[in-house]
């Protein structure tokens, strides 16, 4: 690929909960839930592991073996006392890794309602008041949790109780204080269960402080149009959309940051790329990449959000944020697959100007 730069769940009752998440934050989440009056008990994968883990979460610990074989043989022996006894307010933390995941399966064989909790940003849809003991213990720690949310258009277009369940996540998020990106991403074959995206994004993005789009989405979602902005033509020229900003936060006064990718098709495996980037007091534009041939765009828009997020945490600048977003998602079109496999050095490296290809060693 050559590249020319031109000089970018919804919550439920407090039930049973199955972490498989880093010592640290098992540790601080045990000790949240036993502060709100529930019992926790620890699973690992040899009895050696068990007892480290029972000493990490200070819990009653065993093997998984233990607990499947009673499951495979339960003519052959009752449950052990701590297994019977899983119930709403128990908590399951498994120090296994993603093999935990596999574990949830039982927990919901033996009557409990599971969910796999694997991030912190899980927890604030579930229990509001765990979520905040379990930050305050991790920051007692010496841990401090500096998180957001990000939802996308797509689920809520798949059906109501996916619209809702999406709402109460947002909902519950900025009761918490944190960030909240939302990415448009409209897709119109997906909103078929009754309502449009009109009529059911603005509650959502409302709450918002993040909203990113591509060039047609506002206009698509919300009705408002980048004024002599030609998108079919591939005419799609950065401040134009200063407009459709503007208009975006009047509308949704919530928003700090908005940022919107700009495509110009040339034709199927040729476009250009870039972005521009509003934060109320600035409007930022970012380097226009010519992109031929494309191996692969999907996934593109994506890898600018995730860029777009890296780079307004690690940089203290709007634009080397905007930039770096724009130059990430730019390699994305020379990478097969949903992923964007590069590293912050080959992004920074087209930020800075090399758009050779050349391999460093």
């Amino acid at each position: 690929m050559a590249v020319r730069g031109t000089a970018r769940i919804a919550p439920h009752s407090p039930a049973t909960w199955v972490p498989t998440i880093k010592t640290t934050a098992m540790s601080a989440l045990a000790h949240a839930w036993s502060e709100g009056g529930g019992t926790v008990i620890g699973l690992a994968p040899s009895a050696a592991a068990a007892d480290v883990l029972g000493e990490n979460i200070g819990a009653t610990t065993d093997t998984m073996a233990k607990l499947t074989w009673h499951l495979d043989h339960p003519a052959l022996g009752e449950l052990p006392e701590w297994a019977a006894a899983i119930g709403p307010a128990s908590l399951v933390v498994i120090g296994a890794g993603v093999i935990g995941i596999e574990f949830a399966s039982i927990y919901a064989a033996l009557g409990a309602r599971v969910s796999v909790v694997e991030k912190f940003d899980f927890l604030m849809g579930v229990d509001l008041q765990l979520a905040r003991r379990y930050r305050a213990i991790l920051k007692r720690q010496g841990v401090e949790i500096s998180t957001g949310v990000e939802v996308t258009g797509i689920t809520p277009a798949l059906s109501e109780k996916a619209f809702l369940a999406t709402l109460e996540i947002v909902r519950a998020a900025r009761k918490l204080g944190l960030s909240i990106s939302c990415d448009l991403n409209y897709r119109k074959n997906l909103w078929r269960w009754g309502k449009k995206a009109g009529e059911v994004m603005p509650e959502l993005v409302s709450l918002c402080d993040v909203a990113i789009g591509n060039e047609e989405d506002a206009a698509q979602v919300f009705g408002i149009h980048a004024p002599g902005a030609d998108v079919l033509a591939g005419k799609v020229e950065a401040e134009k959309y200063r407009s459709v900003c503007e208009q975006l936060k009047e509308r949704f006064p919530s928003l700090k940051t908005i940022a919107i990718t700009l495509r110009g098709s040339v034709s199927a495996s040729h476009n250009t790329w870039s972005g521009v980037l509003w934060d109320g007091g600035r409007f930022y534009t970012g380097t226009t990449y010519d992109i031929v041939p494309i191996v692969d765009r999907v996934g593109g828009g994506d890898s600018f959000m995730g860029g777009l997020i890296y780079g307004l945490r690690t940089y203290d600048d709007r634009q080397r944020a905007l930039d770096f977003a724009i130059a990430a998602s730019c390699l994305k079109h020379s990478i097969y697959g949903d992923f964007n496999l590069v590293t912050v050095a080959e992004v920074e490296k087209l930020m800075g100007g090399d758009a050779s290809g050349r391999v460093a060693r």
